[in-house]
């Protein structure tokens, strides 16, 4: 039943895969279209009146050149020059990084007095990091009597999925991938060849229907006190 489960989000993920192929084409199609007859058409239809969206090779240029004051960009308008900038969420890791002199360039160069701290200004940088990707190595420890025949005691795997490579992390984070962000096994397969890890979709597939099958009676519970039921 689970091979069966299996080749059922196989197949699914294949028509995804075969989906997101036929968009791409189409997109691509229209942008060669829209491309073409902006260098090869009239002057009425050159690059400059086509929609923002397609001005796909030129927009740093132009928001570079642009001499108005104000600048449409994405939808909204913005002034051109320096512009106040949202605070990012209080709630998001800072790692204080402290830009400071050295010792010897704390003295003045003209009287060799120490130079007074008079303040400290504060610039917030958005740092962005791809999905971590590390090893857990666990190693369990067995034991033996040295006096019986008796077989040999370990600990209990503290795997989700005993006897696969799956943490709670990874499969966490492949749960969010496709079922949140819609983004088929096959672009994760791919995401992680970029690690140098082999971890096929039909892996990932069959993971799937295992977490589901241990989820199955947490989500009936909750099912049933949403729904008044329980």
């Amino acid at each position: 039943m689970q091979e069966v489960d299996t080749l059922k989000i196989e197949v699914k993920d294949l028509r995804d895969q075969l989906e997101s192929y036929k968009k791409e084409n189409q997109t691509l199609f229209e942008n060669n279209k829209l491309l073409k007859k902006a260098l090869y058409g009239q002057s009425s239809e050159r690059v400059e009146d086509l929609p923002d969206q397609y001005r796909l090779f030129n927009e740093t240029e132009e928001l570079l050149q642009a001499p108005e004051k104000l600048i449409k960009i994405a939808g909204y308008i913005k002034k051109k020059g320096k512009q106040s900038r949202k605070p990012f969420p209080e709630d998001l890791e800072r790692v204080v990084e402290v830009n400071d002199l050295s010792e010897e360039e704390k003295f003045c160069s003209v009287h060799g007095e120490p130079l007074k701290e008079i303040k400290t200004e504060v610039e917030e940088f958005l740092v962005t990091r791809p999905p971590e990707v590390k090893i857990r190595a666990v190693h369990t420890k067995r034991y033996a009597c040295a006096c019986c025949d008796k077989p040999p005691v370990e600990p209990k795997s503290k795997s989700v999925i005993p006897g696969s490579g799956a943490t709670e992390e990874t499969l966490a984070f492949i749960i969010f991938s496709k079922y949140f962000q819609h983004l088929p096994l096959y672009r994760l397969e791919d995401l992680y060849k970029l690690y140098d890890i082999s971890l096929s979709r039909s892996v990932m597939a069959s993971w799937m229907v295992n977490i589901s099958s241990r989820l199955t009676p947490l989500y009936n519970i909750l099912e049933e006190r949403m729904l008044g039921t329980g």
